[in-house]
């Protein structure tokens, strides 16, 4: 059986009108080539019809070569040449000379509309590339057609009369203008706009030719063009069209006064020229302009947000390898990350900023901007390196200082929500750490902690909770790791967990009584000397010694004579003294000595367990012997 094309047009159709079985989203659906391959393969193993048949095109053959002989250079020249051989007999045959121009005319304009046909089926089947390649084939029977027609019959008015009718003029604008669409769809706006050009210079009152003229336009950041172009299809088109126009127009002038006042806010407020860009990535379809994306890339590098400014420069640099003003960005971007001593990958950053920085020079040596950036980022680089280099050789109060000196001569425009602020604070702050200087370690740390654009940096945050812990405000650093570990991105952060364990020992170690400054000894006396004194103290503070104090007092010593019975048994015990002077409370001693008593049991249960099964070995081994000899002794007797 031999299947025609009508048939299998829409096997590729859009899914999006919602009408699935079993809910299955648009999203989930593949490519047949992809999601069932076997399928595929049948499917262009089918036999059918070339769909330009009623041309008198006899082509058979499979459904997967139908897409290359349609769009072969060589496949439908006989039919060219038919349409041009009645043309020459018809010049020649002057009784039928009317009758057989509208004949040619008719075929050329039912071969370009099969083509165009094909075309929009490919269209609707987001197949744009072969739509583009249809459309381009029935654009070349037009104007190959169009050039014969004005080269035989210049001295002839009734044949350009009929070739310039309406209803061929309208084919030509509408295979532009669909080949404009499908350009559109694949962002070759270039393309787009001298296909849009040619569906005007054929209808000038052609609506859409301006509307898809002005989306190439905006998308390629010619604003001003944009709304040049729509003023005068506004003059040109019908009152039909002239409300859409219209509309296209104020929102293509919106456009425009967007760019222009993100342009001018770009150096005092780049928070409000960030925002402005932002709409305008968003509002221009079906592509972001470069001008729009290099300026959301500034406003955002301004603002010290470097990875969307990378990000952004890099979509640019991919579709303009030659953008000079991105490779600016880019390199700015990446030395601005910045990069911590104790992260390699992140060292590199500025390395790496450096050398695109370089290379976008290479576009434009002269550029005095890209000099002199390049020149303060290597100075950067070096300030960074002394630093660095100072702290490691233990020259703490050389490395602040140049710290400081970054910040306020070298780079002092770096924006505070660049990570290469936070990082230039971490680092001074452990440097004030080691000088023992916790009151400005604080400070650091706070600032770095606070201008993280995400989620702080962890070196920063442990340095802050060992400041804290210098100061002695344990409490402080107790309460501020709960509150971290209680968001969503620490929870799963083992160091952090960590610095709360050791805040929640040295809070609970802070509270403890301490035992020694009760019994008035050292904290190596012996045995000897403990019990003395806990000797002479309990009968300071015996209850029957304070019959006559006041009540307040009666319970003061009630309380410290207790705290010596309690320490009396806890530093007798070497075990417990030897957990109570590493720091631990009366309760952590007591789930210790509870562990090791209870890992002790199991220890004994073990060794009784296996000295249980040795003896019952040995009396099996025993027995054993035992019966054998009897055995022995038996056969003796016997014999």
């Amino acid at each position: 059986m031999v299947a025609t094309i009508k048939d299998m047009s829409n096997m590729n159709a859009s899914l999006d009108d919602g009408n699935y079985i079993n809910n299955i989203l648009p999203s989930a659906v593949k490519p047949l080539k992809l999601s069932q391959p076997v399928a595929y393969r049948l499917l262009t193993r089918i036999q059918v019809q070339c769909p330009l048949q009623q041309h008198q095109c006899s082509w058979k053959g499979d459904y997967g070569d139908l897409q290359s002989h349609l769009l072969s250079s060589t496949s439908h020249n006989h039919l060219l040449e038919t349409v041009i051989d009645n043309k020459d007999d018809n010049i020649e045959n002057n009784d039928n000379e009317n009758n057989g121009a509208t004949l040619s005319i008719g075929r050329i304009i039912a071969l370009a509309e099969s083509f165009k046909e094909e075309g929009n089926a490919k269209f609707a089947s987001k197949n744009f590339m072969e739509a583009h390649d249809l459309y381009s084939k029935g654009i070349d029977v037009f104007e190959m057609n169009k050039t014969i027609f004005s080269k035989k019959n210049n001295n002839d008015n009734k044949r350009q009369q009929s070739f310039s009718s309406p209803e061929i003029i309208s084919l030509g604008t509408t295979l532009y203008a669909n080949r404009a669409a499908s350009l559109l769809q694949v962002e070759k706006f270039v393309s787009c706009l001298e296909d849009c050009q040619s569906a005007i210079e054929l209808d000038s009152m052609y609506a859409k030719g301006y509307i898809r003229r002005n989306k190439a336009y905006l998308a390629l950041g010619r604003f001003e063009e944009a709304v040049s172009g729509l003023e005068i299809g506004c003059r040109r088109c019908d009152i039909s069209s002239g409300a859409l126009m219209q509309k296209t127009l104020a929102s293509t002038k919106l456009i425009r006064n967007s760019f222009k006042m993100g342009m001018e806010r770009l150096e005092n407020d780049a928070a409000a020229a960030k925002s402005i860009f932002t709409s305008l990535l968003r509002d221009i379809k079906p592509g972001p302009a470069p001008c729009v994306v290099l300026g959301a890339a500034k406003a955002n590098l301004k603002l010290g947000i470097t990875d969307i400014a990378q990000r952004l420069s890099l979509q640019l640099l991919r579709s303009d390898p030659q953008n000079f003003e991105a490779y600016m960005v880019q390199g700015h971007a990446l030395c601005w990350s910045g990069g911590s001593s104790n992260n390699n990958n992140d060292k590199n950053d500025i390395d790496k900023g450096l050398m695109v920085l370089r290379e976008g020079l290479r576009l434009d040596p002269d550029s005095k901007t890209g000099k002199i950036l390049l020149r303060q980022c290597q100075q950067l680089q070096q300030e960074l390196q002394k630093a660095r280099k100072g702290f490691f050789h233990r020259r703490f109060v050389e490395a602040i200082e140049t710290y400081g000196r970054i910040l306020l001569h070298t780079n002092k425009n770096i924006p505070r929500q660049a990570p290469i602020y936070s990082i230039i604070h971490a680092e001074r702050a452990e440097a004030h750490l080691r000088l023992r200087d916790y009151n400005n370690a604080l400070k650091d740390t706070s600032l770095a902690i606070y201008y993280a654009r995400d989620d702080a940096s962890e070196q920063a945050l442990l340095i802050k909770m060992k400041a804290y812990h210098g100061l002695g405000r344990h409490e402080d650093a107790k309460e501020e790791l709960i509150h971290l570990l209680n968001q969503e991105q620490h929870k799963s952060s083992r160091t952090l967990r960590e610095a709360y364990q050791r805040a929640d020992f040295e809070v609970r170690k802070e509270k403890r009584p301490n035992f020694y400054e009760l019994l008035g000894v050292s904290s190596i006396a012996s045995l000897i000397e403990i019990k003395k004194q806990y000797k002479v103290k309990a009968m300071q503070y015996h209850p029957d010694k304070c019959v006559n104090s006041s009540k307040s007092n009666q319970k003061v010593a009630e309380e410290k004579f207790k705290l010596l019975g309690e320490a009396l048994e806890l530093l007798s015990n070497d075990f417990q003294r030897q957990l109570y002077d590493e720091g631990y409370d009366q309760d952590a001693i007591r789930e210790r000595v509870a562990a090791a008593e209870q890992q002790h049991t199991a220890m004994v249960i073990i060794v009784v367990r296996e000295i249980t099964i040795r003896e019952q070995v040995a009396a099996a081994e025993q027995a054993a012997h035992h019966h054998g000899r009897h055995n022995c002794h038996h056969r003796n007797h016997r014999h």
